[in-house]
Order: structure tokens, then C-alpha cells, then sequence
């Protein structure tokens, strides 16, 4: 058997939310298998990124109230993708997560998404 650590440490992963998820002044941040929070940073055309300093293999994307932008806590936040687990992080190139459009009606939480290119 043959196994090998994923290194990301510099690894610049995107995240992109759809309207409803962007809406009412909310920010970004990532939640990871180590227990870590980390905010990301607003791009250019809605997205949102961060570039790790560590080995970081599974995430949580989340999206926090706008009542206090620096406080990193679940307390503090709105909705989170998946709403249990972790998403891993694409060894293939793959760095941008595309969050799927939340339904009317449906939950804001575990919409779905899928990895692609930034």
C-alpha cells in the first residue's frame, strides 16, 4: 500500500457564493479538519479566497453575520456548506468551489456545490 500526504500549504483556494448566500452584507470564512478558522479575503467578481499557510486537506465553507466581521466562531455564523462533514480539497487543479443557487423554500445550508477552475 501506497499512501502520500496532500500538501495545500500555499495552496490559494476560491469560493464563490451564489446571490443569496452574498446577500445582506454577510462575509466568508473556512472552517478546517484541524479545528482552524480562517477568513477569506473578497475578490474581484464575488468571489472570495484564502491561501493557506499549513496543510489543510477538508473544509467547511462558511457564511458569517454581518454584525461582527472578525469574530471566527460558529456562533457567529449564518449558513455553512456541507451542513455536516467536510468538503475536500481537489488535488487535480481544481481551486475554485462554485456554491449550487439555494432554491425558494429551500434550506440555506448543505445547497451543494462542486470544484472547478479560478
Amino acid at each position: 500500500t501506497v499512501s502520500a500526504a496532500v500538501i495545500q500549504s500555499g495552496k490559494k483556494i476560491y469560493f464563490k457564493p451564489d446571490s443569496k448566500w452574498a446577500s445582506s452584507d454577510a462575509w466568508f470564512a473556512i472552517y478546517d479538519n484541524n479545528g482552524n478558522w480562517y477568513k477569506m479575503n473578497s475578490e474581484t467578481g464575488g468571489y472570495y479566497s484564502y491561501t493557506f499557510t499549513t496543510n489543510v486537506t477538508q473544509v467547511i465553507f462558511v457564511r458569517m453575520k454581518n454584525t461582527d466581521k472578525n469574530t471566527l466562531n460558529w456562533s457567529n455564523k449564518w449558513n455553512q456548506q456541507p451542513s455536516s462533514g467536510f468538503i475536500t480539497i481537489p488535488t487535480d487543479g481544481k481551486n475554485c468551489y462554485v456554491l449550487n443557487n439555494c432554491q425558494d423554500g429551500q434550506s440555506w445550508d448543505n445547497v451543494g456545490g462542486s470544484w472547478t477552475t479560478k
